[in-house]
C-alpha cells in the first residue's frame, strides 16, 4: 500500500518515542501551522506532521479502510515513515498540518492570509500553534516587509491563545532578544554562546518535556540562551566526580571546586496570560535529539503545564 515511500526511517538515533496516545486537550486538536520554515526543517519536526495527520480537526484518513482506527493502525504505520515521507503524505491528502515553507511564503509574498478567519472562529481554535525559523530575523532589505509580516502574524497568534514556536536554524544572535520586544514580553532573553554543553532537564523542562528527552543528561551543541530560570527547560550538567582527586589522574581538574552549573538553556518558554506561549528552540543536530518529539511537547506546553 505504501509503496510509493521509498525512505523508509533509517537506523539513525535516536528516534522519536512512538506516539501511542492522543496529545493532551480537547480533541479533535487544531493543527499547526508551519510558517515560513525551510522544507527540510519541516521533515525533522516529523512529530507534528504525524500527530496533526491523525488527530488535528483537519486530519484526512490515510487509506479509507484506516478511517477511525486510529491508535490500532494510523499512528504505527507513520511512525514507520520517515520525515520526508511524512511530509509528502500530508501534501497529497491535504490535510494534518497547515505548511508553508519559506519559498512557499516568499512566493506567496503574505504572511496574513494564512490566520485570516474566514469562518468567524477564534484564531486558537484554528491553529493549536506555529513553527517557525529565526532566518526571518536576518533577510536582505527586499525581504524586511514580508519578515514584519511574519512576525505580525506570530504575534497575532500569540495573543489570541496559540502556541509559538521559534526554532534556531540559523543562529542569528539577536533573534531572542528581539523575539522579547515583538511580543512584548517582559523577560529578557539574550543568546549568550553557541557550544556543547552537557544538559540535563529543570523541573519545568520534566514536566514539558517528559519523554520526548529520555535522557538523564545528554551532551549536545546548542544555542543557548540566558533566561530567567523559570522560563529554562535545561541547565548544564555538572558531575561532582569530574572534579574529585584521583592518584591516577593528570585532570587539571583535580581538586578544583565543583563549578556552578551554566544556567543557558537551548530552550526557553513564556507563557502569556491570554492562554499563549512563546518559544525558542535552540538545538542544532536532530542526530542529538529528537526535533519531532520536542516539538509536539512545545506545540502542546500550556497543556502539560497547566
Amino acid at each position: 500500500m505504501f509503496g510509493m515511500f521509498a525512505n523508509q526511517r533509517d537506523d539513525r538515533e535516536p528516534l522519536s518515542p512512538p506516539l501511542s496516545t492522543a496529545p493532551p486537550g480537547p480533541h479533535p486538536t487544531p493543527p499547526t501551522l508551519f510558517l515560513g520554515a525551510p522544507e527540510y526543517f519541516v521533515t525533522q519536526c516529523d512529530d507534528v506532521l504525524r500527530n496533526d495527520l491523525v488527530f488535528s480537526s483537519n486530519a484526512k484518513p490515510i487509506h479509507s479502510f484506516l478511517e477511525g482506527k486510529i491508535e490500532d493502525l494510523q499512528l504505527p504505520i507513520l511512525n514507520y515513515l520517515s520525515g520526508k515521507d511524512v511530509l509528502c503524505l500530508s501534501r497529497a491528502l491535504m490535510g494534518g498540518s497547515v505548511i508553508v515553507t519559506d519559498d512557499e511564503l516568499i512566493a506567496r509574498g503574505n504572511a496574513s492570509s494564512f490566520i485570516e478567519n474566514e469562518n468567524g472562529n477564534a484564531l486558537g481554535d484554528v491553529y493549536r500553534g506555529a513553527i517557525s525559523t529565526d532566518e526571518w530575523f536576518d533577510v536582505d532589505a527586499e525581504y524586511q516587509p514580508l519578515a514584519n509580516n511574519v512576525f505580525q502574524a506570530l504575534r497575532t497568534m500569540y495573543n489570541a491563545g496559540c502556541h509559538v514556536v521559534m526554532a534556531a536554524t540559523t543562529g542569528v544572535y539577536t533573534a531572542p532578544r528581539q523575539l522579547c520586544t515583538i511580543f512584548q514580553i517582559e523577560s529578557q532573553w539574550t543568546l549568550r554562546s553557541y557550544t556543547t554543553h552537557t544538559i540535563c532537564k529543570t523541573e519545568l523542562g520534566r514536566r514539558i518535556l517528559r519523554d520526548a528527552f529520555p535522557f538523564q543528561n545528554k551532551y549536545i551543541k546548542g544555542h543557548f540562551v540566558g533566561a530567567p530560570m523559570e522560563e529554562c527547560l535545561f541547565l548544564e550538567h555538572v558531575d561532582p566526580a569530574d572534579y574529585e582527586y584521583s592518584e591516577c589522574s593528570d585532570s587539571d581538574n583535580d581538586n578544583d571546586p565543583v563549578p556552578d552549573p551554566c544556567m543557558d538553556s537551548p530552550i526557553v518558554v513564556h507563557f502569556g496570560g491570554n492562554g499563549g506561549c512563546l518559544a525558542y528552540f535552540g538545538f542544532v543536530n536532530d542526530l542529538d535529539v529528537s526535533f519531532g518529539a520536542i516539538m509536539l511537547r512545545l506545540v502542546n506546553a500550556s497543556y502539560y503545564n497547566p
